[in-house]
This record gives C-alpha cells, structure tokens and sequence, in this order.
C-alpha cells in the first residue's frame, strides 16, 4: 500500500512538470506569434510576468486536480476515463486561467484570444496527457504482472468461496487483482477484521444470512476496510448495483471512505476558522462564565472528560463544569431531568449550551468538528453496540459539538435514547455536505436562543 502512495505522488509530480512546461511553451509562443519578436533567451529569465506565472500556474492545476478528485490510487484508475477527465479539467482550468492571467494581455485583434485560448489548451492537454499516461501504463504492466495486489478477505460458505476464487484468480484483464490473503466463513471473520491488514473484504452471501453480513459489513467500515459484496439479479434491476470497471464481477461497492479528500480539506478548514472566530467575538463573555463557576461553586472550571472519537480513539473532551465536583463517583451516569448534580449556573449554561462552547479548542486541536455525531465514553459506546453494531459506523467521522441528532432529538438521558438519536447521526453521515452542516448550524442556533438545551 505504501508503494501506491508513492505512485500517487509520481501523478502529481507529473502533473507539476505538464504544468511548467506548458507555461514556458505558451509563453515563448505568445512573445513570438503576438509580439512577433524574435525568440531570446531573456524572455523567460528577464519577465517576471513568466516567473510569477511558472510559480503560481502550476499550484492553480494542482487545486483545481485536488478539487476534481484526480489524486487516488492510479491502480484502481481507467485509462479512457482518465483521457476524459484530462480533457474536461484542461478546457475548464483553461477558461478561468484565462480570466485570471491572459485577459489584459497585449493582442492584435479578438482573434488572438480565440487562437491565445486554443493554443493553450491543446498544450496542455497534450503535456498533461502523455505524463499520465506514461504512468498509468506502467501502473496496468505491474498490474498484469501481478506486482501490485489488492489484499482481501474473502467470506462465505466454502463453495462460494471456491467460486469466487476461481474467477478471481484465473481472469487475465488489465485491472488490479485480489491478493487472498485468508478466506473464512462469518463466524471466524469478525476475529480476522480487527487485525487492520486487509484493504478489500469480499461477501458472499444469502438471504439468510442477512444479519450476519450486516454486523460484518459495519466492522468492516468501522476499520476502514472496503466492502464488496456479490450482486443479486434485485440489486441489478433496482439500481444498486454500480460499477467503476466493465470487467468487474458484479459487486456492490461500499467504501469506508465518508468525504472525498477536497471534502474533507473543506470541512476542516470551515471548523478551524469558524471556531477561532467565535471564541475571538465570544473571549469577554467566556472569560464572565469562567469567573461566575469559580465564584459560585468549589471546583475547577473546566472539565474534562475520556471520550472516544473518529476510529475509535480516545481524546479528553472539554466542558465547563455545570455540575458540582466529582459528580459522577466511580460510575458513568447520564445528565437526568431536574438532576440536584447541577449548580445553578450550570442549569444555566446547559439550558443554553455555553457549557459545549470549550470544545472550540477540541475542534481547534482537531479532536472533533463543529458538526458530527456527539462522542459518548466506552461505557456507553459497548451498551450501545450490543444492542445495535450500527453505532460502530459513526466512529467513521470525527464527532461533533452539534450534531443533526442534538438538532431533532437532543440530549439523551439513557441508552435506548442513545440509539434514537444515533439514527439521525447515521442520517447526516450518508448525506454529508458542507450547506448541511450549515443548515444544522442555523437550527442549532435557533435552539440555543430558544434555550431549549438541558
């Protein structure tokens, strides 16, 4: 897998250098064919309209690839869909460069954008085409030779197993092959999933079976393992069934994978800047709290306590303490209606939840996001998973101060209203999206003025 990585980088360092190279092409071509001068040595050292170009030009491409998603493994790419995919990112990049760099430019007659514009794509498309090809055929010779394989977990009753194999390991098609690595029935699947040595879990199963698939599936994301299960004839007609390649097998793709990595860069940049914001405009007001709680009430002022985040990992959540000094004892216990634990500014700052406003740091750490599923403690998390194994999904994302189930259900007062509110959160997690967060944002708002929280 390491070795991919690297291949990766060899897309994007090619991408670089189609970039360069363009620009010094483009704008030798512009000196010769606009200005019509003669070619010199200087044009290029003596511009700094060309060095600002050959340092910025090739950082636009590079986001503009990063934003379309073109940076994943080059093993699992299609050759014709990345020709596509060149085509449309070089004509769409073209056209705002354009604006940003070429439209000021010095010209005979409008013809000259016209042609200024053409000369520029056709040599970027050109440059850019034959590095990524070049790569990506020397991807699809390693995957003929069987250098680079995708490590599997095959699951099923023996002779589906055997025949799933067969057709794995006997098809001669250019695309990347499965590396078997252990192939077990359900019952001892669960053992070998938590070892986080398989990319691929391959399912094989029967009505039936059902249940036993879904548990299996759930672990499956929740170690970030990529599911593939074998397409029925209802799956097919209904629509489910969706494929990358022509030549697979008629699976149904599930990825661990919530966000795409521009996604994700966009949502961790939306909590970073929005929590230093607040806590800037809220500082004076933070700071009266933190001194009416040590006025008020023996204890410190924040609490903080083991919660268990993205990938199961603990960190230590921080709070405003709204109840009195060790409250809880040895055991967890969840916040009850009209509970004597809470110290009259607490009943406060919970009604309007100041009380989660010091999470801004966890946000800023990078512990949690402004907007996610609420993290619970391994108490309550293996309460919760015996009775539904869904909750494991929610540990895919990091958890959040407010959450779409805060926003329509609110605090829980005991398991069974964990697992209602959990469905929410399972809700937002299929439909991610920065303007959802937004619109959770608004109603948390409007919920906080409303003082609704508990």
């Amino acid at each position: 897998m390491n070795n991919r990585i690297k291949d990766i980088r060899l897309y994007v360092l090619s991408d670089y250098i189609a970039a360069c190279i363009t620009w010094i092409i483009f704008f030798s071509f512009r000196k010769i064919y606009i200005e019509e001068l003669h070619f010199q040595k200087s044009f290029l050292t003596n511009d700094t309209n060309f060095l600002k170009g050959l340092l910025f030009i090739p950082i636009f491409w590079w986001i503009c690839y990063f934003i379309s998603n073109t940076y994943t493994d080059i093993y699992k790419k299609s050759r014709l869909n990345e020709f596509g995919r060149s085509i449309f990112q070089s004509i769409i990049g073209t056209f705002f460069l354009y604006f940003l760099v070429m439209l000021n430019d010095r010209i005979r007659d409008y013809q000259d954008y016209y042609l200024l514009f053409t000369a520029y794509v056709s040599i970027h498309l050109f440059t850019l085409l034959i590095g990524r090809l070049i790569i990506l055929n020397y991807a699809k010779n390693k995957i003929v030779h069987k250098k680079v394989q995708i490590v599997t977990l095959l699951v099923g009753i023996e002779k589906d197993r055997n025949q799933i194999k067969s057709k794995l390991t006997t098809q001669s098609l250019p695309i990347l092959s499965h590396f078997i690595k252990n192939e077990v029935d359900f019952e001892n699947a669960h053992a070998l999933i938590h070892q986080n040595q398989y990319e691929e879990a391959i399912i094989i199963a029967h009505q039936y079976e059902q249940q036993q698939v879904e548990h299996l599936i759930i672990e499956c994301l929740a170690n970030g393992i990529l599911v593939k299960i074998k397409a029925n004839d209802f799956d097919i007609l209904s629509g489910k069934y969706k494929t990358q390649s022509i030549f697979e097998s008629g699976f149904i793709e599930i990825s661990p994978f919530v966000l795409t990595p521009f996604q994700r860069v966009t949502k961790r940049l939306f909590d970073i800047v929005l929590s230093f914001l607040v806590l800037i405009l809220l500082s004076p007001f933070l700071c009266i709290i933190a001194i009416i709680i040590k006025k008020t009430s023996t204890g410190k002022i924040l609490y903080t306590q083991e919660r268990i985040g993205k990938n199961n990992q603990p960190f230590n959540i921080y709070k405003f303490r709204s109840m009195i000094e060790n409250a809880e004892g040895d055991m967890p216990q969840l916040t009850q209606e009209n509970d004597l634990r809470i110290t009259k500014i607490g009943s406060f700052i919970r009604k309007y939840r100041i009380d989660e406003l010091p999470q801004l740091f966890n946000v800023l750490k990078g512990d949690m996001s402004i907007v996610g599923p609420r993290p619970e403690r391994r108490y309550f998390i293996d309460k919760i998973s015996k009775t539904t194994p869904k909750y494991q999904l929610l540990q895919r994302i990091k958890p959040g101060i407010t959450s779409l189930g805060m926003v329509k259900f609110g605090y829980a007062h005991n398991v069974p209203e964990m697992i209602q509110r959990m469905r929410y959160d399972i809700l937002y997690i299929e439909n991610m999206s920065i303007s959802l967060d937004l619109k959770i944002l608004f109603y948390t708002v409007s919920t906080v003025l409303q003082g609704k929280g508990k």
